[in-house]
């Protein structure tokens, strides 16, 4: 009997393919949901357009699909600049004795930074300019909600027309922020223009991660502290793609998330309370469809548009307005010059085109909605007050409204793949009339299909593909009442951006919870390597809690680093009202930018006859082969229940486990699934867990745990091969070299690395490897430092243990190796301050002295910076930065108090000097003329003249600190023609450095690697696409000074603290 009973539930679980084993999510339409004070959807927070026009399209296409204007370019300066014909000059203002408060209209007007801002312009006379226009020189329907006084203004400050005042783009951004907080002010100051609420900066590129968070500190943060007090709301631009400058990337789901956490957070930390955003761009950049139409193109950025919007939707209390990016017509860019092609994120295109004598001005008619309309087609009835809706996979994302006797459920896909949710009713359907459902499934490289159907019964289930969004139309006969109200709050620690380190674990406490029954999450945001561990142990008032091993989107493993946040489900009853939460990871690096505590409690309390939990610990996405499997099982049981795991493939159920019973209380479980064979490789298996009461069956289920997307991989059989890993063909002199072995091994295996010269065998070194595959790091050592020069080899070879060279089994060669001088300059290239070692004057030069040289107090003038280029041996040119003039001994003079002046050109030995070691950061600098002098203080006074005196190392009148100067690029830039980058300058920063080298002005296409004192290789990284900046992480070397060589070009030293 035992053994039938089995079988017949092997049967049902076979054939039946229940529901219960989808991905569910649970719509609870009887209890109406707050975020704060909020329950009825405001669509005009969401349901906008990227332009503000009103002609007889556009009033026509705002009426039928609910819409309203999102966002202008025009606003005061824009009108200033037309009137007076230059930036900084404003009209005439007009004497109004009108103190009533202005009405506006609800969108966003802003402009572009050059109409605006000049770095030495007066930004208290432009902020009341800009109160002034809006006060009395425009009308209510010109006159914005929101005023955005730039649009994406910091990846427009090293623009051209910026750089005759500030050529910084650093302090230029800052000055841009000084703006958005002087025009905030003097808006906050005039009463008139109480309606009007200013927002800023419009971030373009917020990859906040970057460079260890100096990207958020350099940026949103400086903005914030700056401009911050009085910004109504803090505007970002979200998209999916590249969007003006930076890496390939998607921000809907997890990545977005976090953003708008750390922005948060830190307005609750600097002011008591959350800020709003204002989105005021977002959705999806398309790459690689070609200049013309088509409805491809056109609809393949509403995946990302639906991704972000949902993730806004859940931000209601905290958003001012956001825009999906889609425009109005964009008449300015159908020209002769794009083929008469519409603008891609247009939401019209004309139909016909006829141009004229100007390629710019053709005749437009018969205008057609694009592809876009189906964004608002699908979203065009959504209304209501919010319902209590979950979702138990965190890449299938739910909203739910009840209006009347309607209510609506919409779905998102953020997943790659296709899944199914059960819809799982917490109330009966009674009355229900009839279910209308919308469709919008997007596809890379086909139209996108847009459905509308209805039926009248409900659908127990939704598959959706990949970016695919569903919104259902429920209709019942009686308006929907509600029987309870759940409510949404935040909580904030004023921690942010933690540092991560191995085992440690970092507090964060939450006060003034309100507790009872409903939901709880913790939103923890990191920012790591993607080598990192994403699962720490979380502990709620010092109770564990599981961390789900998924997060919504992608695992963004095409960005630099893991930026993202990862939802952690937290019972109520762990809750206090002061919580406290600690993390702690495994592994060090990286930090935690943000925990945020988020509470669902009901109003009247929903008590659970039974508390029980299940969730899998960890489970390891990718396995090999095998016949069995042993997974860990975190469990919370109300009494003693029974566990089991079961195993399936795409097609259908593998194997269940014994089934364990586990005592009342919480534990983890480890338990093994016995498969009937060997796994077969491929993709699409899954882990399900259940728990129930002793004596059950899976039907009796009281909760489910689910892993999707496990990949089995054939378990690999090695021969015995060989290479080097990217072998170096040029390198410095050193006395061991270090080189990265690929190999596979069939058994145990010896590894032997040669170091050749044209003449013969220099020297070897063996290592022994077990069978498998991979990649040896092997160090030979040579009896000396080879000489500089060519047709140097590498050699290796793989054999059996204990043989020779003769038993190889494969050999790797490596020809026509060249060997460098090591390149010990003493100074870095790059802008330093010459200072005395005794005081704190500097040297300079000037007209003023006659272009001598002399002592004089710091201050931030260009003529005291110096410019340091290396010509070999330690030997530099010197040349002022403020006058382009040389360092030199005027007519070659070599006598003790020769004068020191500047000179045009640096052509003679008279104009170059050699630098020496003088102390610990102390240098000398002797005229290459007459090396037995230095550059001298005349007798050590106080503005003292720079003269010759003859060398002493123990003068101290010699002695000169030589100081990085730009701190644009933090403590100094090393910078250095290359031929092979086309004479561009190559920028390396900064130098010293700590955490992270920035190249700026690579080519497509850069080898680069870094080398110790001895010359070996300590890392290695290659540039394949061009970007403005390209960042080397080297927080992982030790102190000291090492070498980089980028394209086998000449060797820079560079300084790790």
């Amino acid at each position: 009997m035992i053994q039938l009973r089995a079988l017949v539930i092997l049967l049902l679980l076979v054939m039946l393919r229940t529901p219960l084993f989808s991905q569910t999510v649970t719509i609870d339409f009887k209890t109406q949901k707050f975020l704060g004070n909020i329950s009825q959807l405001d669509r005009t927070k969401y349901f906008t357009l990227h332009d503000n026009s009103n002609d007889t399209d556009s009033k026509k296409f705002y009426a039928d699909f609910n819409v309203s204007p999102g966002r202008g370019f025009w606003g005061p300066f824009s009108y200033a600049n037309s009137k007076t014909g230059s930036v900084g000059n404003y009209p005439n203002f007009i004497n109004s004795n009108n103190t009533s408060v202005r009405n506006v209209t609800r969108y966003v007007g802003t402009e572009h930074p050059r109409n605006v801002v000049r770095y030495n312009l007066n930004k208290e006379k432009g902020a009341a300019w800009a109160a002034e226009y809006y006060k009395n020189h425009v009308d209510d329907s010109g006159r914005p909600e929101f005023f955005e006084p730039m649009n994406e203004p910091f990846v427009h400050a090293g623009d051209d027309v910026f750089k005759p005042q500030q050529p910084d783009n650093k302090k230029m951004k800052y000055r841009m922020a000084e703006w958005f907080g002087a025009i905030g002010k003097k808006f906050d100051e005039t009463p008139e223009l109480a309606k009007i609420k200013v927002i800023g900066y419009s971030s373009a590129w917020p990859s906040l991660e970057l460079w260890d968070f100096r990207h958020w500190n350099e940026n949103m943060k400086m903005f914030m502290d700056v401009a911050g007090n009085h910004m109504d709301a803090f505007a970002v631009h979200l998209y999916d793609g590249v969007n003006v400058t930076g890496q390939d990337n998607k921000r809907s789901g997890s990545n977005s998330e976090a953003i708008l956490d750390l922005i948060e957070t830190y307005s609750y930390t600097k002011w008591g309370r959350v800020k709003p955003h204002a989105i005021t761009e977002y959705g999806g950049i398309e790459k690689g469809y070609g200049p013309n139409y088509s409805d491809i193109k056109s609809a393949i950025s509403l995946k990302s548009i639906n991704g972000i919007l949902f993730n806004l939707l859940d931000r209601e209390d905290r958003m001012a307005i956001s825009i999906p990016f889609i425009t109005g017509k964009a008449r300015w860019h159908i020209t002769g010059a794009n083929n008469y092609q519409p603008y891609t994120p247009s939401l019209w295109r004309p139909l016909s085109v006829t141009p004229t004598s100007n390629p710019n001005k053709p005749i437009l008619k018969n205008w057609k909605y694009t592809a876009k309309i189906d964004f608002y087609r699908l979203w065009s009835e959504v209304k209501g007050k919010r319902v209590l809706v979950k979702s138990d996979n965190p890449d299938i994302q739910i909203q739910g409204f009840v209006n009347g006797k309607k209510l609506y459920v919409a779905l998102n896909n953020l997943d790659d793949k296709t899944q199914k949710a059960t819809l799982n009713m917490t109330s009966n359907l009674a009355g229900l009339q009839k279910v209308r459902i919308k469709s919008l499934k997007i596809f890379d490289n086909a139209n996108p299909k847009y459905s509308d159907t209805e039926r009248t019964t409900a659908p127990a289930n939704i598959t959706l593909i990949a970016g695919e969004t569903v919104v259902l139309e429920y209709t019942f006969a009686n308006t929907i009442s509600s029987t309870n109200t759940i409510r949404t709050a935040n909580y904030y620690s004023k921690k942010h951006l933690q540092t991560i380190n191995a085992n440690s674990e970092i507090a964060f406490s939450f006060n003034g919870v309100k507790t009872g029954t409903g939901y709880a999450n913790l939103k923890m945001s990191i920012g790591r390597k993607h080598d990192k561990s994403k699962s720490p142990i979380v502990k709620v008032n010092g109770t564990r809690v599981s961390v789900p091993a998924n997060w919504k989107g992608y695992d963004q493993r095409n960005r630099n680093d893991f930026f993202g946040t990862i939802d952690i489900p937290v019972a109520m009853n762990l809750l206090k009202g002061n919580t406290t939460v600690t993390v702690q990871f495994p592994d060090g690096g990286g930090r935690i930018s943000s925990v945020i505590l988020g509470v669902d409690k009901y109003d009247n309390d929903v008590v659970e006859e039974d508390n029980d939990t299940i969730s899998f610990s960890n489970i390891n996405s990718v396995l090999q082969v095998a016949d069995s499997y042993t997974v860990d099982v975190d469990y919370e049981a109300a009494k003693n229940r029974e566990i089991q795991v079961g195993f399936w493939s795409s097609t259908g159920w593998i194997a269940s486990s014994a089934v364990q019973t586990v005592s009342a209380g919480k534990g983890t479980k480890s338990i093994t699934v016995q498969l009937p064979k060997p796994t077969e490789p491929g993709t699409g298996y899954v882990f399900k867990a259940h728990i129930r009461p002793v004596g059950g069956t899976w039907q009796e289920a009281l909760k489910w745990a689910q892993v999707n997307n496990i990949t089995i991989e054939a378990v690999p059989q090695f021969k015995d091969e060989v290479s080097f890993k990217d072998p170096k063909t040029t390198i410095i002199s050193a006395d061991s070299y270090n080189f990265d072995i690929g190999y596979e091994a069939s058994t145990n295996r010896e590894l032997v690395v040669e170091f050749w010269s044209s003449l013969g065998w220099v020297a070897q070194q063996k290592e022994v490897v077990t069978a498998g595959k991979g990649v040896k790091s092997i160090t030979v050592k040579l009896p000396s430092k080879p000489a500089p020069g060519t047709g140097y080899v590498y050699k290796t070879h793989i054999r059996p243990i204990g043989t020779t060279w003769r038993e190889a089994l494969q050999w790797d060669t490596v020809n026509g190796i060249t060997v460098i001088a090591e390149n010990t300059q003493l100074i870095a290239n790059g802008t330093y301050y010459i200072s005395s070692s005794e005081n704190s004057q500097r040297l300079l030069s000037r007209a003023l002295e006659k272009h001598s040289a002399v002592m004089r107090n710091p201050g931030n003038f260009e003529d005291q910076k110096w410019i340091f280029e290396h010509k070999g041996d330690d030997v530099y040119t010197i040349k002022n930065k403020g006058t382009n003039r040389y360092l030199e001994v005027p007519f070659g003079s070599c006598v003790n108090g020769a004068n020191v002046a500047t000179w045009t050109d640096a052509k003679d030995a008279h104009k170059q000097w050699k630098a020496v070691s003088n102390g610990n950061g102390i240098f000398g600098l002797k005229p290459m003329h007459c090396i037995q002098k230095s550059l001298d203080r005349a007798a050590g006074a106080t503005n003292a003249n720079a003269q010759l005196w003859d060398y002493n190392s123990g003068n101290r009148n010699q002695k000169w600190k030589i100081v990085p100067a730009d701190n644009a690029l933090s403590k100094s830039a090393v910078t250095r023609e290359v031929a092979s980058f086309d004479a561009k300058k190559l920028i390396i920063a900064p130098n010293p450095v700590k955490e992270a080298l920035v190249l700026y002005n690579l080519n497509t296409f850069s080898d680069i690697r870094i080398l110790d004192l001895r010359g070996q290789e300590v890392m290695s990284k290659q540039i394949k696409e061009k970007n403005d900046e390209n960042i080397i992480d080297v927080s992982g070397l030790e102190s000291g000074v090492y070498f980089i060589v980028i394209n086998n070009g000449p060797a820079v030293k560079i300084l790790k603290e």
